[in-house]
């Protein structure tokens, strides 16, 4: 065992390699805790008050994940973590793994959110 996180990468490679909100994301939320151990929703928060900002639309393409600095690692992290963790509550394990393995990292934001958009409302009635 190399941990939680890393366990998931390892054990969701069945499903593809998706953009890395939803491949980190799927890691921190099955870890639920980020990756000094702080609450998610502490971080998210703390990150915000010192200024610090996101736009999921901008995470939906893997550069945009390679985009965000590295030193706020933990705020982007937990962010993903938060995401996939509501996504997850709210469809069921059939349609998240689908959609999880429908995230290409080859796709641009605009594709991906298509994407979503479609395998949700198709399925889910979002």
């Amino acid at each position: 065992m190399v941990g939680e996180h890393e366990d998931t990468h390892l054990l969701s490679l069945e499903l593809g390699l998706p953009i890395s909100l939803f491949q980190e994301g799927l890691a921190e939320h099955m870890v639920g805790s980020s990756m000094f151990g702080n609450n998610h929703a502490d971080v998210i928060k703390e990150g915000i008050n010192r200024g610090l900002s996101f736009d999921i639309k901008n995470l939906m393409s893997q550069q945009g994940w390679m985009d965000t600095p590295d030193e706020e690692a933990e705020f982007y992290y937990s962010i993903a973590g938060s995401f996939i963790g509501y996504i997850m509550s709210i469809l069921d394990i059939e349609m998240f793994k689908k959609l999880y393995s429908s995230m290409n990292r080859k796709n641009n934001d605009t594709q991906n959110i298509e994407i979503f958009e479609s395998t949700t409302k198709k399925d889910s009635g979002m």
